[in-house]
C-alpha cells in the first residue's frame, strides 16, 4: 500500500531546450513545494521518466533531437508511464492546430507561453488531482476484483486449514503485502501467514490466542507488540486489521495485513473498508465451517453409537465388520450393517445405505436398522421385511430412498437366501471361486415391486461379503470395474476375516480421501471337518 501523490508534494519533470525557460518554470514549481527534475532533450526526458518517480511532465513542443509531440506519444504508449500527466508548454507552437494535435497525441493539457505562474500552478494542481483520482480508482478496482476472487476461493474451502490458508493468500493478494489470518474453528485455533511472493505457512496456536488477537483488533492499525506471541513475522509498522465476527457478535479471530510505512489517511480508510468487507465474508465461511463441523461430529457420534464396533459371531459362523466414515470433513451418510441371530438355525446378515449425507440420513439409517431387526425377530421373511421398510420410507420419509441387501443363512441346511433392494451384489467366496449374486429389485422408498428372493447352497468354509458402494466406486470407472477389483483382492485373501476387511479397505477403498462412507460385513461358515 503506497501513498497517493498530493499536489504540492509531487516530482515534476521540466523538459525544455531553453535554459532560461527551464529556470523560470522550475523556480515557480520549487517555490510551490514541488520537487523538480530537468531535461533539455527528448532523449533525456524519456530516460528520466523511465527511471520512475516522476508524477508529471511539463514538455516543450520544439526540442533539438525530436518533437515534444513524439516524446508525449512515447510516454503515453508505454504501459509503465501511460498514467503520468503531460502538460505541453510552448511559445512557438501556438496555433489551434498545434494545440489540437498535441491533445490528440496524448497530452493532458496544453498552455501557450508566456503563461502566468498562477495559471501554470493551477493547471498542474488540477492534473495531479485528476491523476491521483485515476490511480485511486484503478487501485480500488484492482483490490475489489482481487477481493471478489479471494472471497470466492475462501467460500469454496471445505476445511478450516484450507479456509485460513486461502484467506491469508487472498488478503496478501488484495493489498500486495504480507497477511496473517488467526481464527478459532471448533476446538482448534490456527494461524496462516501469506506473503506477496507466494510464500505461506500454517500452524496451530493456543485456543486463547485467537481470542486475544481478536480483542486487540478494534479497526485501523494495530501495533505488533499489542498482539499475543504468535509464530508470525513481526511487522515494524504494525498491521491494518479487521476482526472476524460471527452473526451473534462473537469474535472468531482476525485478519492482519502489513501496514505501509506512511499510508495517507484516505488510503488507510480505504484499506480498512476493503479489509472489513473481506473479513466479513471470511467470517461467514468460518461460521459455516463451525456449524458444518458440529453437525458432522454430532451425526458421526450418533452413527457410531448406533453401529456396534464389532459383531458377536453366532455359533458356527465367523463375522467381521468395518465402518469407515468419509473424509474428515464430509457429512456422514446412512450406511449400516447388521448381524442378527434369529434362532439356533438361522442368522440374518444385512448391509444398507440411506441415500444422502446429512444428520437426517444418519437418523433415518438408525430407524431402518431397528425396524429391520424388529421385523426379522417377529418372524417375517427377508422379502417381507424389505417390503415393510419400503412402506416406512414412503410414509414417514417420502423424499428419501435406501438400498438394503439381506442374507438369511440357514446353518444346518447350508443354504443362503439373498433379497437385494437396489444394493451392490453380495460376493460369495467358495471352493468354486468368487461369484456375485446379481439378482436385485428396486431401491426402497419408491413403492415398486419387492425384490425376488434368491436361494443357493452355501458350502462349508464359504464367505459372504456385503459392502456399500463407498468401498469400490470411483469417478470415471464403471461399477463392474470396481466390483471386479474387489473380487480380485478378496480372492487372493488367505488370512482371517479381519485381515480380509483390512485388505479390502487398503487395496480397494479410496483411502483417506474417501468421499463416501463405507460399511463392510464379512460372514464365513464353519470349515469342513478334517
Amino acid at each position: 500500500m503506497t501513498s497517493g501523490v498530493e499536489p504540492g508534494t509531487a516530482t515534476i519533470l521540466v523538459v525544455d531546450d531553453a535554459e532560461t525557460n527551464r529556470y523560470v518554470v522550475s523556480t515557480w514549481l520549487r517555490r510551490a513545494g514541488y520537487t523538480v527534475v530537468e531535461a533539455a532533450t527528448g532523449a533525456a526526458a524519456l530516460e528520466a521518466i523511465a527511471g520512475g518517480g516522476v508524477d508529471l511532465v511539463t514538455l516543450d513542443v520544439r526540442l533539438p533531437d525530436m518533437s515534444g509531440l513524439d516524446v508525449c506519444q512515447r510516454i503515453k504508449g508505454t504501459p509503465r508511464t501511460a498514467a503520468v500527466p503531460v502538460l505541453h508548454l510552448s511559445a512557438t507552437a501556438v496555433e489551434t492546430s498545434d494545440r489540437s494535435e498535441g491533445l490528440r497525441r496524448g497530452a493532458d493539457a496544453y498552455l501557450v507561453e508566456p503563461v502566468e505562474p498562477e495559471e501554470l500552478l493551477a493547471t498542474i494542481g488540477a492534473l495531479l488531482r485528476y491523476s491521483a483520482a485515476r490511480r485511486r480508482a484503478v487501485r480500488l478496482a484492482g483490490q475489489l476484483r482481487r477481493m471478489h476472487d479471494a472471497t470466492l476461493t475462501a467460500s469454496a474451502a471445505t476445511t478450516p486449514e484450507g479456509l485460513l490458508a486461502t484467506a491469508a493468500r487472498g488478503a496478501s493478494a488484495i493489498f500486495g503485502a504480507g497477511a496473517v489470518v488467526v481464527a478459532s474453528v471448533g476446538d482448534r485455533s490456527l494461524v496462516s501467514v501469506a506473503t506477496p511472493d507466494g510464500g505461506d505457512q500454517q500452524t496451530a496456536c493456543p485456543p486463547e490466542h485467537s481470542a486475544e488477537v481478536a480483542a486487540a483488533v478494534t479497526g485501523g492499525t494495530v501495533a505488533a507488540d499489542a498482539l499475543p506471541p504468535l509464530p508470525i513475522p513481526i511487522e515494524p509498522d504494525g498491521y491494518v486489521a479487521a476482526a472476524l465476527t460471527d452473526r451473534a457478535g462473537m469474535r472468531l479471530g482476525a485478519i492482519l495485513v502489513a501496514a505501509a510505512a506512511a499510508p495517507s489517511p484516505e488510503e488507510a480508510a480505504e484499506a480498512l473498508l476493503i479489509l472489513d468487507q473481506f473479513a466479513h465474508a471470511v467470517a461467514i465461511s468460518v461460521e459455516n465451517l463451525r456449524a458444518y463441523d458440529l453437525e458432522h461430529r454430532i451425526a458421526l457420534t450418533l452413527q457410531r453409537s448406533l453401529l456396534p464396533p464389532s459383531a458377536v459371531p453366532p455359533p458356527g459362523l465367523d463375522v467381521a465388520v468395518r465402518y469407515e466414515a468419509a473424509a474428515a470433513h464430509a457429512e456422514v451418510g446412512g450406511d449400516f450393517y447388521e448381524v442378527l441371530e434369529l434362532d439356533d438355525e438361522r442368522v440374518l446378515a444385512a448391509v444398507g445405505d440411506v441415500v444422502g449425507h446429512s444428520l437426517q440420513a444418519a437418523t433415518v439409517m438408525a430407524e431402518l436398522r431397528h425396524a429391520l431387526r424388529a421385523y426379522a425377530l417377529d418372524g417375517h421373511e427377508p422379502a417381507a421385511v424389505l417390503e415393510r421398510l419400503d412402506r416406512i420410507l414412503q410414509r414417514f420419509h417420502p423424499t428419501i430412498t435406501a438400498s438394503v441387501c439381506v442374507v438369511l443363512i440357514d446353518k444346518p441346511g447350508r443354504r443362503a437366501t439373498v433379497v437385494n433392494a437396489g444394493h451392490p451384489p453380495p460376493l460369495i467366496l467358495g471352493p468354486e471361486g468368487p461369484r456375485f449374486v446379481r439378482d436385485h429389485g428396486p431401491v426402497l422408498g419408491v413403492g415398486l415391486a419387492p425384490p425376488r428372493p434368491v436361494t443357493f447352497d452355501l458350502p462349508a468354509g464359504a464367505t459372504i461379503l456385503l459392502v456399500t458402494d463407498g468401498l469400490f466406486e470411483r469417478r470415471g470407472e464403471t461399477i463392474d470395474a470396481g466390483l471386479d477389483r474387489m473380487a480380485q483382492v478378496a480372492t487372493s485373501w488367505k488370512g482371517t476375516l479381519d485381515e480380509l476387511c483390512e485388505s479390502l479397505l487398503a487395496d480397494v477403498g479410496p483411502g483417506s480421501g474417501a468421499s463416501d462412507d463405507i460399511a463392510l460385513l464379512a460372514v464365513r461358515t464353519a470349515p469342513p471337518p478334517l
